[in-house]
């Protein structure tokens, strides 16, 4: 588009690709009943039009003409879509649709299945966050004063404790002369290219002072090691760091000294 752009966007944007690219390759798609009218013309229209639209995140996996709860549940759709107002006590999302699939119908369908991977996204994080963040890698009121300090003295415990080789900090800091890693005013997330590491591990770091990382001063410091098996975990991490720099008042809450439960307990809310 003949615009630049700061380093600091290219990382906002290179984060946001990422994780639609994860997004977009997993397999499993949403699975939805459709309630629609006997009219012909008028409900294959809509079916197919949604069934085109939406092809990527979900399939409808059965068309009603009326609803049948023993059917659906049968089914054990992730959402009803329905052209009927209708009332039940299933456990299941539904969505009031129009026949001609017009823009709130668009719309409301889109915010039900965002909903559906912030649901998916919360159970899947707070099942593994657990097992990476482990106290031996948890720093409260660390005092250093430069981010080649902080990544050093991390590294170091990382590898005395046999989740990196020798060879991990140096690719951090190599990383880290290529931009900062630092995303927002408080928080930094230094990371390795291409390297592996023996153990899947976050290692986190509260600074007693706030230290200039790049554009920004940071306050918290997480550092992602990944083992080659644990992959997944990167689009994990990194789809929480997404809505984490949007929600300024929780990540403040995550930069006040805590012991390591307090913070545990405030990253799972």
């Amino acid at each position: 588009m003949g615009t630049r752009i700061s380093d600091t966007e290219t990382a906002y944007i290179a984060l946001h690709l990422g994780a639609a690219s994860e997004r977009m390759n997993v397999g499993r798609r949403y699975r939805a009943v459709v309630i629609l009218p006997y009219n012909q013309t008028f409900s294959k229209a809509c079916e197919t039009k949604i069934a085109d639209m939406f092809r990527d995140r979900m399939e409808l996996v059965e068309t009603m003409h009326y609803f049948e709860e023993e059917q659906i549940r049968k089914q054990e759709p992730d959402l009803i879509l329905t052209a009927f107002p209708i009332q039940h006590s299933l456990n299941i999302p539904t969505v009031s649709i129009n026949l001609f699939v017009d823009y709130d119908t668009e719309a409301n369908i889109l915010k039900a299945l965002n909903e559906l991977d912030k649901s998916a996204f919360h159970l899947e994080f707070v099942s593994n966050i657990g097992s990476l963040i482990q106290k031996e890698h948890y720093y409260k009121n660390l005092d250093c004063d430069s981010p080649e300090k902080i990544i050093r003295l991390i590294c170091q415990k990382l590898e005395q404790d046999g989740a990196v080789d020798s060879s991990f900090c140096d690719i951090v800091l190599k990383r880290e002369e290529m931009s900062p890693t630092s995303f927002v005013d408080t928080f930094a997330i230094p990371h390795a290219f291409g390297a592996f590491a023996k153990r899947s591990t976050i290692a986190v770091a509260q600074l007693k002072n706030p230290v200039q990382w790049g554009e920004f001063h940071v306050k918290l410091v997480m550092l992602f090691a990944v083992n080659e098996n644990d992959q997944r975990m990167i689009k994990i991490f990194f789809d929480w760091v997404s809505s984490l720099v949007n929600q300024m008042d929780k990540l403040a809450a995550l930069c006040v000294p805590l012991e390591y439960e307090q913070f545990m307990d405030r990253i799972m809310e």
